[in-house]
């Protein structure tokens, strides 16, 4: 008979199960090759033991990316701390993101851009500097000034994003076809992608969507990937290993489930949803109280 201080045998059988699933992971990964892992500004290929890295983003991506973020900057600043007066260490945090948007201006290359570049990167530059120069001299946030400006700067902005984007596809394009030249047929049949992004998961996310028309591959649950990384801090192991898992989830789905695409929802979702079908909730209480 165990005593009071003898391990729980359902949390030793748990921990001896977890452990098996690493290891099944581990092996599923080590079969799995070749991988391309998305990690902005990077792209990076895994295979036959080699390490293949190359930043495929110019600078330019990120020139379009700050220039946008200064109407987001000046939000930031301004919205969630309401109306009125700028008190003086707001106003000092104001000056210090003006100077850098200022500073920023200045190193403008304009012989080296397109007008499709050109003109949403100085007009995003320009006006936010016009805005947030006039919030310094008056030291006042008006909220309908800001909304004013903000939507005065959609065209610039979608044409930044237009841009943007245009470089990112292009340049992704650019590699993935030299990549392709190196790779054997077979090769590139069992390719692998799993895309880095931080949370808030799009919808619609640009490496998602170029890399399923590139291997002609749905979105998800073929051989693309997605992996929300928090904060980006995770590592290339932490991505490699979501691919392992999502491989290993498919062939456990399609054995138990014959259904590949089983454990892409919650294993414990189809339950739930029937047995709240019996819950009584009070929707009417003032009290907030569910009998």
């Amino acid at each position: 008979m165990p005593s009071e201080n003898s391990p729980d045998p359902f949390e030793t059988l748990n921990a001896a199960f977890l452990k098996i699933y690493d290891g099944a992971v581990a092996a599923t990964l080590a079969r799995t090759r070749p991988i391309v892992l998305v990690n902005r500004p990077k792209l990076i290929l895994f295979r036959d033991g080699r390490r293949d890295e190359a930043t495929v983003l110019p600078p330019l991506y990120n020139h379009l990316k700050a220039a946008a973020h200064v109407p987001l900057g000046t939000y930031a600043l301004l919205a969630p701390f309401g109306e009125g007066l700028v008190d003086a260490e707001r106003l000092a945090a104001i000056c210090h993101f003006r100077d850098l948007a200022a500073a920023a201006r200045d190193r403008v290359d304009l012989r080296r851009l397109t007008a499709a570049q050109r003109v949403p990167l100085v007009h995003l530059l320009d006006e936010g500097l016009r805005f947030l120069n006039e919030v310094i001299r008056s030291r006042q946030h008006v909220q309908a000034d800001l909304v004013k400006f903000l939507r005065s700067l959609r065209n610039a902005i979608d044409g930044s994003i237009a841009a943007a984007v245009q470089l990112e596809i292009d340049a992704y394009h650019a590699q993935m076809t030299h990549w392709r030249k190196e790779l054997t047929a077979d090769e590139w049949r069992q390719l692998r992608v799993v895309v880095m992004e931080a949370p808030q998961a799009r919808r619609v996310d640009l490496g998602l969507e170029y890399f399923a028309r590139l291997l002609g591959e749905p979105v998800s649950g073929g051989r693309i990937f997605f992996a929300e990384s928090l904060y980006m801090s995770e590592g290339e192991q932490w991505a490699l290993d979501h691919i392992g898992k999502q491989e290993l989830d498919t062939a456990v789905a399609s054995a138990f489930f014959n259904d590949p695409q089983r454990l892409d929802r919650d294993i414990l979702g189809d339950a739930a949803v029937a047995y709240l079908e019996s819950v009584k909730f009070d929707h009417h209480s003032e009290s907030g109280d569910v009998n």
